[in-house]
């Protein structure tokens, strides 16, 4: 039998079994078709590589409709508005994506405007993200080019991790630089979390506890033992200076996907 640390940890994931029992794993994030077409033959070294556009065209960019939708997502119910902004935001074609943020920006409150953006940098990152990386060098808002440069980062982290962790090194040392280092793990996280396991050193160590959960939960959903391994390890040296009880945190996450996927494999590995 593991020691109290598991039996802690059984008990939070034996209350949410009952609640997850016959529900559907949750899937893992699909990829736009643009994230995986064919790259183009010109590859600019030091650069992520930049996908062959859709056979398809979008249909034009229309300003005057795109401003209209951006006016009416205030009378839609609180509620509803984030959904409908993300979903207008996702309609928009990456070519566009430039010019719809420099309307959005006169047009929504503040916030609206962040969660906008955000949705809209995050599809354009799928398709281009050498434009994203370009488009955030050319702000002069520190937040907002941070931002925009670790969302354009996190997408070529999933593609080509070593080109985008050796441009993340070069930057200046401080605060973005680290982010930007965040970034392209979160982003290797999502395709190779045991490589990405392997780079964490590279991140700021004060960083490392959180970049690690996020390592462990995406690796929860393709090999549920090794990240339980993973964060039993991790929750024992937490615990240790005191950021939270056992079981809580990355820990109680993994096996309660466990539990959802495969419970007397689980369980199996508790009584271990």
């Amino acid at each position: 039998m593991r020691t109290s640390i598991l039996l802690i940890a059984a008990l939070v994931a034996g209350a949410a079994g009952g609640y997850l029992a016959g529900r559907n794993t949750t899937p893992n994030r699909t990829q736009t078709s643009s994230s995986t077409n064919v790259v183009a033959a010109s590859h600019q070294k030091g650069r992520p590589v930049r996908p062959v556009a859709d056979q398809a065209d979008p249909a034009p960019f229309q300003p005057d409709d795109l401003a209209a939708q951006l006016r009416k997502l205030s009378s839609v119910s609180w509620r509803k508005r984030w959904e409908a902004a993300r979903d207008l935001a996702r309609s928009i074609s990456p070519k566009d994506a430039s010019n719809a943020l420099a309307m959005a920006e006169k047009i929504l409150p503040r916030q609206e405007w962040y969660n906008f953006r955000y949705q809209v940098l995050q599809k354009w990152a799928e398709a281009d993200p050498a434009a994203v990386l370009a488009y955030g060098q050319s702000l002069k808002n520190r937040s907002d080019r941070q931002q925009a440069i670790s969302q354009a980062l996190q997408e070529w982290g999933k593609r080509e991790p070593e080109a985008a962790m050796a441009w993340a090194e070069k930057q200046p040392r401080g605060q973005e630089r680290q982010s930007f280092l965040s970034a392209v793990l979160n982003g290797l996280a999502e395709s190779d979390p045991a490589k990405a396991l392997e780079k964490l050193n590279n991140a700021p160590f004060y960083q490392r506890r959180w970049i690690r959960d996020q390592i462990i939960d995406t690796l929860a959903q393709t090999d549920p033992k090794q990240a339980a391994e993973l964060a039993l390890k991790n929750d024992r040296n937490s615990s240790r200076y005191g950021y939270g009880f056992p079981g809580e945190g990355a820990l109680g996450n993994v096996l309660q996907k466990w539990m959802a996927q495969d419970a007397d494999a689980a369980v199996s590995w508790l009584q271990s």
